[in-house]
C-alpha cells in the first residue's frame, strides 16, 4: 500500500509540473535546453517514473517564474503569525531532515526563513542557487562547506558553527550542511531572494 501512495504522491507531482510547463506553452524541448538536460528526462519526471533533484527543480521552478513554495502549496494564508507546526514542510526525501518554510504566499519577494533539524550523522545538500543565505545555529554543531563555482583563489571553504553562531554567504557558491555530531543540530537558514 505504500508503494502506491508513493507512485500517486510521484504521478500528482509530475501532473503539476507538466501543467504548469504546458501553461507557459513550453515544450519539452524548450525546457530541457534551458536546464541542460534531456527532454525524456523532463517527460518521465513529468509521468511520475523518475525523480528529480531539489537543486534541479529550484531550476526548473526558476524557468516557470514560481518558488517552490508556490508550486508546492495551494492556499493563500495572510498571517503574519506563522506558527512553526503551521509552517509548510519541505520534502528532501529524509527522515533524518526536518525542514519548515516559515513564510506565507501572501508575502512575496521577501526573504524566505527556513527552519532545520538534522538529525545526527545527517547532511544536506550541495545547492546552488542565486542571491544570498544566512545561517543561524540554534541548537548542536553543524559543519558547512562552501565550494566555488570559479576555481580562481580559494576553492573550498570549511566552517564549524556552534550554537549562536550566525554566517553568511553568497548561495551561487555550492554549499553543503553537515551534522557530523550525535546529537540534533538545529538552525534557521534565511534565503533571498525566494528560492524554496
Amino acid at each position: 500500500m505504500e508503494n502506491a501512495e508513493n507512485n500517486e504522491i510521484d504521478w500528482t507531482f509530475g501532473y503539476k509540473l507538466k501543467k504548469l510547463r504546458t501553461s507557459k506553452s513550453l515544450t519539452l524541448k524548450d525546457v530541457a535546453s534551458k536546464l541542460g538536460v534531456t527532454p525524456s528526462f523532463l517527460s518521465m519526471v513529468e509521468n511520475g517514473k523518475s525523480g528529480i533533484s531539489l537543486t534541479t527543480m529550484q531550476r526548473l521552478l526558476r524557468v516557470y517564474g514560481v518558488t517552490l513554495a508556490e508550486f508546492t502549496h495551494e492556499t493563500d494564508d495572510t498571517s503574519r503569525v506563522i506558527p512553526l507546526e503551521k509552517g509548510r514542510k519541505l520534502n528532501f526525501n529524509s527522515d533524518k531532515i526536518e525542514a519548515y518554510l516559515l513564510k506565507n504566499d501572501s508575502v512575496k519577494d521577501c526573504i524566505e526563513l527556513i527552519y532545520f533539524r538534522l538529525k545526527p550523522k545527517t547532511e544536506i545538500g550541495f545547492f546552488q542557487h542565486d542571491g544570498v543565505e544566512f545561517i543561524h545555529i540554534l541548537e548542536g554543531e553543524l559543519n558547512v562547506t562552501l565550494v566555488n563555482p570559479e576555481p580562481q583563489g580559494e576553492v573550498e571553504e570549511n566552517y564549524t558553527l556552534q550554537k549562536g553562531d550566525t554566517m553568511h554567504h553568497e548561495s551561487i557558491w555550492l554549499h553543503k550542511c553537515v551534522n557530523h555530531s550525535q546529537k540534533p543540530c538545529v538552525f534557521l537558514a534565511a534565503v533571498y531572494p525566494s528560492t524554496f
